[in-house]
């Protein structure tokens, strides 16, 4: 019994060296560490015009450029050569007045997004989503 358990630990020991040698060691690593981080990323966001169809649009994103939701809404509404407005309140923030042909206030209906299906409790200007929300912007009458 010794001798096998002995036999065992000495084909163990040289597996392990016959793997680790520097001259069976392949040339190129077989799995890139950066492989996830050279992939394209994209954003999900939904313009929901007055119950018409949704627009869905794909905006390219990483969560390390920290790009807030402002910049992301006008960057997609230029792209779509949508008329976009916006009024800041200071401290308090950024609100987003107009986006295409939707503007606040007509038929008592305004801007507002969601994230996940919530709505956040912070402007626009503020608010920096993940790779993995679904941001949907809705004009419909405000709940507030």
């Amino acid at each position: 019994m010794k001798k096998y358990f002995l036999l065992i630990i000495i084909l163990l020991v040289a597996g392990y060296l016959w793997f680790t040698k520097p001259d069976n060691q392949p040339n190129e690593p077989l799995a890139n560490s950066n492989f996830n981080e050279n992939l394209q990323q994209y954003l999900s966001v939904d313009f929901l015009f007055d119950n018409q169809q949704i627009i869905s649009l794909q905006y390219p994103y990483s969560s390390s450029v920290n790009e807030d939701l402002l910049t992301i809404t006008e960057n997609l509404a230029v792209g779509q050569s949508w008329p976009f407005q916006v009024e800041n309140y200071g401290e308090m923030g950024v609100l987003i007045t107009q986006i295409n042909n939707k503007i606040n206030g007509q038929d008592q209906k305004y801007w507002q997004y969601y994230s996940d299906g919530q709505m956040p409790m912070v402007s626009v200007d503020k608010y920096f989503p993940k790779i993995s929300e679904k941001i949907e912007w809705k004009f419909q009458e405000s709940e507030f």
